[in-house]
């Protein structure tokens, strides 16, 4: 007996949700400004570097930082649908404003496309984190970068949850429009 198909989630060609997933993200990206801040002790918004670099090197170095996330962040998809279906093609494109990391048509069990979904936060987050607590990037330049990136995982975030709130579904199939959602 095939899967049953439970939810279909179309992300790409919804104008609706995208508008919405981008109001999600404004609000993502003030949110994290704030508990950042708070954790870091920032007080001021200063790109000088800790052991005294100027403003310009620091106002370059998370420009190319937000910059770099956004591709790093599609690779790291890639790499993880690469890991758990290493047999199945990955593409990569750019649609709607958005960059994207695909495997068409590649079913994936839950717990696999859980991890799909939030690795590259996670590993960023933390990667981000390692250089501010390594004296590499300053506080300002850590808070402005990861709050960037994390608001720009808000659509995986929306994936994923919608995925954890469909009870039954035990299998997704990534495709280019979102996620479908089924169960044995």
């Amino acid at each position: 007996m095939p899967p049953k198909l439970i939810k279909r989630v179309l992300v790409m060609d919804n104008p609706r949700t995208i508008f919405w997933l981008n109001a999600a993200s404004v609000i993502v990206f003030m949110a994290l400004l704030a508990v950042l801040t708070m954790l870091t002790g920032t007080t001021s918004f200063s790109f000088n570097t800790d052991d005294g670099r100027q403003l310009i090197t620091g106002s370059i170095l998370a420009g190319g930082l937000i910059i770099g996330s956004f591709p790093v962040h599609e690779l790291i998809h890639g790499a993880c649908y690469k890991l758990f279906q290493p047999q199945r093609p990955v593409k990569f494109g750019f649609k709607q404003g958005m960059l994207y990391a695909t495997s068409p048509e590649t079913r994936y069990r839950r717990w696999q496309f859980v991890i799909i979904g939030v690795a590259p936060f996670v590993l960023l987050t933390a990667v981000f984190a390692i250089g501010w607590g390594l004296g590499w990037l300053s506080s300002g330049v850590f808070v402005l970068v990861t709050a960037v990136h994390g608001s720009g995982c808000t659509g995986d975030a929306y994936l994923v949850g919608r995925l954890l709130l469909t009870p039954k579904g035990k299998w997704v199939t990534d495709t280019e429009q979102g996620i479908d959602i089924y169960d044995d």
